[in-house]
């Protein structure tokens, strides 16, 4: 299920996926031992404690970065019509004031830079300033659009 999940993209990095690989194997090893040597511990229930409390860790992890992606569901409760979302593009919203009106001109480059899924460092050679300076000016977009990360950004200008 890793594997397919991480070929499907549902997890886009190595790590978390060799980590999610790492917790299953485990407690498939242990499992295979508890089979071979009968002892009277239960070593499978802690493993299966353990793993479960790494995969929150992980998800926990994932999700402070923005890696995860929005599951859309698509069976909708009967009864329930959902509204047709359209999709902005990044220059709809640069130059909608309603985004960017409380932001600086450097702010404004720097929004256009994660809108288009650029790493920090990658807009900090761009834009010739410190990935500090990107961090910055990342945190006050963040707090003036009232967002915690990219992923939450995205869903609130309706960017895909």
């Amino acid at each position: 299920i890793v594997i397919v999940a991480f070929v499907r993209k549902k997890i886009i990095s190595y790590k978390y996926t060799i980590i999610l690989l790492c917790v299953v194997l485990s407690n498939v090893i242990i499992w295979g031992c508890e089979k071979i040597y009968k002892n009277q511990f239960e070593l499978l229930a802690i493993s299966y404690i353990i793993g479960e409390i790494i995969l929150l860790l992980v998800y926990r992890s994932m999700k402070k970065q923005g890696l995860l992606q929005k599951q859309s569901n698509s069976y909708p409760d009967e009864g329930v019509v959902e509204e047709a979302k359209t999709t902005n593009t990044i220059e709809e919203v640069l130059q909608n004031p309603q985004w960017t009106k409380r932001l600086t001109a450097r702010e404004i480059d720097v929004l256009r830079e994660i809108l288009e899924n650029k790493k920090r460092k990658e807009i900090a050679e761009k834009l010739c300033v410190t990935e500090n300076t990107v961090k910055k000016h990342t945190s006050h977009i963040f707090a003036k659009m009232e967002v915690k990360n990219r992923a939450e950004l995205f869903e609130k200008l309706n960017i895909k």
